[in-house]
């Protein structure tokens, strides 16, 4: 099996790399790598095989991959896909979980077998797609500017959308009619 190294494609520097990938016929077939990554589906729809299993990923899913997964793509039979790639050391992660501190649910994102991913709303997407573009308008001569960027850019995503499944919504201070609206969803 393929795997890929960090030293080979993920400037030392910055620590990361961005890309956008304009179809399913744009990646590799099964690999694993000694990085993590984070994609976001803009297009279309494709059929993830992640560690065995197979998945159907449609358009706004956010996917945080581990560097233990075993992952591949396959283009489904009615569209094809687009997406954006962040790959990052596994450095960045650890500095990220450390700062986020014991409050953040770590756990899920390195425990379960298969790994977290989330369906955005149309406006979710649209703002992830915003952050990761920022890395782009970036000159790559700034490393330093980049890899700040990078850094907030996860702070701000991780934080956001990998939560604790079933973490109780704190309605202190909350006026009534809110209160009454959230027992309600």
């Amino acid at each position: 099996m393929l795997k890929l190294y960090a030293a080979d494609g993920i400037d030392s520097e910055i620590q990361a790399h961005y890309r956008l990938i304009a179809s399913v016929r744009d990646t590799i077939g099964m690999h694993t790598h000694d990085f993590f990554e984070l994609f976001l589906i803009l297009k279309g729809s494709v059929v993830h095989v992640i560690n065995g299993k197979r998945q159907l990923l449609q358009e706004n899913t956010l996917v945080f991959i581990r560097d233990r997964d075993v992952h591949y793509y396959e283009q489904t039979m009615d569209s094809d896909c687009q997406f954006i790639n962040l790959s990052f050391n596994r450095e960045v992660l650890d500095d990220l979980i450390a700062f986020l501190g014991e409050g953040f649910p770590s756990e899920r994102l390195l425990g379960p077998a298969m790994p977290p991913s989330t369906l955005l709303s149309k406006t979710e997407k649209e703002y992830v797609r915003y952050r990761l573009d920022q890395l782009s308008l970036i000159p790559q001569e700034k490393k330093l500017a980049v890899k700040a960027e990078v850094r907030a850019i996860l702070t701000d995503l991780f934080s956001r959308y990998i939560k604790a499944e079933g973490d109780p919504i704190d309605l202190t201070g909350q006026p009534e009619w809110f209160k009454s609206l959230c027992r309600e969803a």
